[in-house]
């Protein structure tokens, strides 16, 4: 005889039934588990912290720091928006979003692209080179408190190494 709930409700299951994977391979093992959940988890604590400490130093986000040290380093202090979007790792729209904020605020301004009339440059303001200088220094200091003293020289260049092999790899996951 079944369960009377699953027989009224065939969908319900007990956390014991739904835990069966459906092969070995659709599951971590515990070492991957703990790389992976330690990656996430690790990534997660740094943006965090660096988003407040850029945020109670200087008054930006993380996000506006990463775009005008991005447009700073790039020819002539400017990117293509879809560019820009595509390294911060944003949609079209979110870019879009930040920009906005950041020609508010007068630290970008957004140029018309000769060669296309739907694209448009972002470019760094002296004003966006002015602050990005400030917040430089309180960026270096987060990601080397937050991240890389926990590591030994050699460990940096094993790690070094093994971003390496994600470097230009296209796959999707």
């Amino acid at each position: 005889m079944g369960h009377p709930d699953r027989d009224i409700h065939p969908a319900m299951e007990t956390a014991t039934e739904r835990r069966q994977p459906l092969s070995a391979e659709l599951e971590l093992t515990p070492m991957e588990s703990e790389v992976w959940r330690g990656l996430l988890s690790t990534h997660s604590s740094i943006i965090k912290s660096l988003d407040t400490r850029l945020e109670e130093a200087h008054g930006i986000a993380l996000s506006t720091f990463e775009a005008l040290l991005a447009l700073d380093q790039a020819s002539e202090g400017q990117l293509r928006m879809a560019d820009l979007a595509e390294h911060m790792a944003l949609s079209r729209s979110g870019m879009t979003r930040l920009c906005d904020r950041l020609q508010r605020s007068d630290l970008i301004d957004r140029k018309s692209c000769s060669d296309d009339a739907r694209g448009s440059y972002a470019a760094i303001t002296e004003q966006g080179r002015e602050l990005l200088k400030q917040a430089y220094p309180t960026y270096i200091a987060g990601v080397r408190e937050c991240f890389l003293h926990y590591f030994s020289e050699s460990e940096l260049v094993m790690v070094a190494q093994c971003w390496q092999r994600f470097a230009g790899n296209d796959r999707t996951l």
